[in-house]
């Protein structure tokens, strides 16, 4: 029944995503951090994937950079461990170094 659930939460995020209901597709990655993390270990190529997925979506959301770029954090850290340098790292980290921009830009616009 769990991995019914976690199959069934996968779908809704993809069907959000692609519907362009990206605040519906945040919450069900978010909410499903804990399930990867659980099932799968912290380490794990698909837990640094939820990860990357939901530092793109706060990206693509511009409300949270700051968790965008923490979120992208994390997911450098599995994913280099998994997968190495390759283009889904540049990718992702290119990503995170533009929220860590916005992030300052919004910092010192407070200033």
């Amino acid at each position: 029944a769990n991995l019914a659930i976690f199959r069934a939460r996968e779908a809704l995020s993809k069907a959000a995503i692609d519907e362009g209901h990206f605040e519906v597709a945040l919450k069900v990655v978010e909410g499903s951090l804990p399930n990867y993390a659980a099932l799968y270990g912290k380490k794990h190529p698909l837990y640094g994937l939820q990860l990357g997925m939901a530092c793109k979506l706060h990206g693509h959301l511009e409300q949270r950079p700051d968790q965008a770029v923490a979120r992208g954090s994390e997911a450098l850290d599995v994913l280099l461990l998994t997968h190495g340098e390759c283009q889904l790292v540049a990718e992702l980290r290119d990503h995170v170094n533009r929220c860590k921009e916005e992030l300052m830009a919004r910092q010192q616009a407070l200033q």
